[in-house]
């Protein structure tokens, strides 16, 4: 009987004991891993967002670029600039198609069939004059140009041509506004282009012609959507509503067919299996593409493996409907942490072996300490981890026990207070990034000195309750707002147009029954008037809107690009900067920036061997691309820039200048640094929250529960009597 009564005893003591440690290994193991995969589709998800997000502002660029061409090529066609008869001087047209790489050509037809443009010819090295007028019996003539835009010799006849009878003509005729085509393939470079028209209306309102620019989705839009960062084997892509495919960050092609018979490849009939089983699985939930009218985030299987999608609808005005669609391969994140399960599995193991022997073997020896031990950890339970048990106990081992859970008690209060410091900053992270989201300009107005509406551009946010244009141009800011704001208003702008420096105004409105606070950023726009750029400031708003700003003498391309544009000298010296680069680089005037760099490659490069490798792109190549390195700031700050740059040459092939393009890049370059350090971050809380929900666990579990019943009943004098 006493042998059985020992037995059981241990039995008692260690095999619950070793059951309840693989139970709560195992769930504490499932739980780390279902908690860390929530993380990480978090990120996933959060990583969709920001690549579809930037794929639309680049989208947004692209098509805001063509209507600003449009416009000033009609300003130019109103004002009698356009030579129709003999082609002179299209100078603004060819820096209009230089500029921009994803133009294939921009031109101007009138009444009379007369087509004047510049462009690109696949065949043809370099942009040519497209001209057709009585004097080229109405055939379309391609000339070449000099760098000024001046017509030189005949290149090529290509045939009858009345522009009259052209779908870009006639639907702009038809609809009498800025029209969009819709996806073709270009019959010279078969490649997917669309085409931008713009109705030109004289100062009498009658119709005198139509000006449009071809846009062209070109392998350096496709280079593009490559150059993201979707995870490691992520894809993106864009169809139109029809399901063909209009662009991707794959090399597959997109046309099947040649010739005339050439056609959009249909995303179903793609060769690549994510693009292909993502839109099988799309048009299994949409029967019509036309249905997808908002962001919506899916998954499936492929392979085995989960695949995260993103589709989200690009629509500007009423012609153009495209669906971006990004994919993430979960795999691409969970492939680490399934190496951290695995390993953690084996660990468990190892722990759980020892554990039995050492369960078998101190199973005597835990009786007497074990009470203290277990209503401190009861009190650890409850939320009171400031727990001591005795060392003093006389057995070697129960003392390493006690050492211990002393050891756990205070290695718990120090994480717990770590954790505590993490939430907070994370809390104070997430706020900052709320602060970054706050409100975009939403409303701009020109004002003349004495207060009359010259221009209003209304908000798109109802919530403004703000009157249209019509009923603001011409009227007087004191008949329209409340007398204390109208002079705020009317003394700004004095203070703006004798300093001739921006300045800002901060008010309050009550709008639909309730007090709205706006800012607004104010500039001189002219000698007698001022710009004014509203912003509603009282909401959490995440939307950009790409403000342009309409000067009186319309100014060039050259002048209101958003990206930095130049032009240096071999050696390392500007000869000419635009506004935008200016500013990225913080000085206050282009000529400024002309006069004080005067070396590029100690002035603006932060590490000499980016100049370096650029001097030898530009030797090997005559070009870079997406070319990225650090440089200073007037200030002294440093910021993350993208070149785009070529060499012009002259006719014998001679080095004469460098032009390109500069565009800031740090907030990209920010991101993904930030993106790497949440996730490091994110490993770090996910190690923390194990080791928390082990002690819960083990603390909270019925076992200890039992251990505190059955010590009660034991009578430890008759134990110690039959263990003799």
């Amino acid at each position: 009987m006493m042998n059985n009564r020992k037995f059981h005893l241990r039995t008692a003591l260690v095999v619950p004991f070793v059951l309840e440690i693989a139970a709560a290994v195992g769930l504490v193991g499932l739980l780390s891993y279902w908690g860390a995969r929530k993380a990480v589709n978090d990120l996933a998800s959060q990583l969709r967002n920001e690549v579809t997000a930037r794929i639309e502002q680049t989208l947004e660029s692209y098509f805001a670029s063509l209507n600003e061409i449009n416009q000033l090529n009609a300003a130019a066609f109103v004002q009698g600039d356009l030579d129709f008869k003999n082609g002179k001087n299209v100078s603004q047209m060819l820096q209009q198609v230089k500029i921009a790489p994803f133009i294939f050509g921009t031109y101007c037809a009138n009444q009379a069939g007369e087509f004047i443009g510049v462009g690109r010819e696949p065949n043809l090295k370099g942009t040519h004059l497209w001209l057709v007028n009585p004097i080229t019996q109405a055939n379309l003539h391609y000339y070449n140009l000099d760098h000024q835009g001046n017509r030189l010799g005949f290149v090529e006849n290509y045939g009858l041509y009345d522009a009259r009878k052209r779908p870009w003509y006639q639907e702009a005729v038809k609809q009498q506004r800025p029209v969009w085509s819709k996806i073709y393939l270009d019959f010279t470079t078969l490649q997917p282009t669309l085409t931008a028209s713009h109705p030109v209306i004289n100062p009498d309102g009658k119709l005198i012609g139509v000006c449009a620019t071809d846009f062209l989705l070109t392998e350096d839009f496709r280079k593009f959507l490559a150059s993201l960062s979707i995870g490691k084997s992520g894809e993106a892509f864009i169809i139109n509503r029809s399901g063909q495919i209009i662009s991707s960050s794959t090399i597959e092609p997109l046309t099947v067919g040649q010739g005339e018979n050439a056609k959009l490849i249909q995303a179903t009939e793609s060769d690549e299996p994510l693009i292909r089983e993502s839109i099988k699985v799309l048009k299994q939930s949409f029967s019509n593409f036309e249905l997808i009218q908002r962001s919506q985030q899916f998954d499936f299987w492929l392979d085995g493996q989960r695949q995260l999608v993103q589709i989200q609808p690009f629509q500007k005005g009423r012609d153009l409907d495209f669906l971006i669609v990004v994919i993430v391969p979960e795999v691409d994140f969970m492939g680490h942490i399934d190496v951290i399960m695995q390993n953690t599995i084996g660990l468990a193991l190892t722990a759980l072996g020892l554990a039995i022997a050492l369960g078998i073997y101190t199973a005597r020896w835990v009786t007497r300490p074990i009470h203290h031990i277990t209503q401190a950890a009861s009190k650890m339970a409850q939320g009171n981890l400031k727990q001591q048990v005795e060392l003093n106990i006389g057995v070697v081992e129960l003392e390493k026990l006690a050492s211990a859970f002393n050891s756990m008690s205070e290695q718990l209060q120090i994480s717990f207070a770590d954790q505590e410091a993490k939430n907070a900053a994370l809390a104070a992270s997430e706020a900052r990034k709320d602060a970054l989201l706050e409100a975009i300009p939403d409303l701009i107005m020109e004002i003349s000195s004495n207060g009359i509406y010259l221009d209003f551009i209304a908000p798109k946010d109802d919530s403004w309750l703000f009157t249209s244009a019509e009923k603001r141009i011409g009227q007087r800011i004191q008949d329209l707002l409340p007398p204390m704001l109208a002079l705020e208003y009317l003394q700004t702008i004095q203070q703006v147009l004798q300093t001739q420096r921006a300045s800002t105004l901060e008010y309050q409105l009550p709008v639909a029954q309730s007090l709205k606070t706006y800012e607004a950023r104010i500039v001189p726009c002219s000698q007698n008037s001022a710009l004014f750029m509203v912003r509603n400031i009282t909401e959490r708003k995440q939307a950009e809107e790409a403000l342009r700003i309409a000067e009186e003498n319309y100014r060039s391309i050259y002048e209101n690009a958003l990206e930095g544009i130049f032009q240096t000298t071999p050696e390392g010296r500007y000869l000419n900067v635009n506004p935008a680069m200016a500013r990225i680089y913080g000085y206050d005037s282009p000529q400024e920036m002309v006069e004080k760099i005067t070396d590029i490659e100690q002035q603006i490069y932060v590490d000499p061997e980016a100049r370096l490798e650029f001097k030898q792109f530009m030797e090997q190549n005559d070009q870079v691309i997406n070319f990225e390195y650090r440089t200073y700031q007037k200030d002294g700050d440093i910021i993350w820039v993208e070149e785009n740059t070529r060499a012009v040459r002259n006719d014998k092939g001679q080095l004469l200048y460098y032009e390109g393009m500069i565009q800031d890049v740090s907030e990209r370059k920010y991101k993904e640094t930030e993106l790497r350090r949440q996730l490091e971050e994110l490993k770090i809380e996910i190690d923390a929250q194990k080791r928390e929900q082990e002690v819960s666990l083990i603390t909270q579990s019925s076992f200890f529960q039992e251990i505190q019943e059955e010590i009660a009943e034991v009578n430890l004098d008759e134990f110690w009597d039959f263990t003799k």
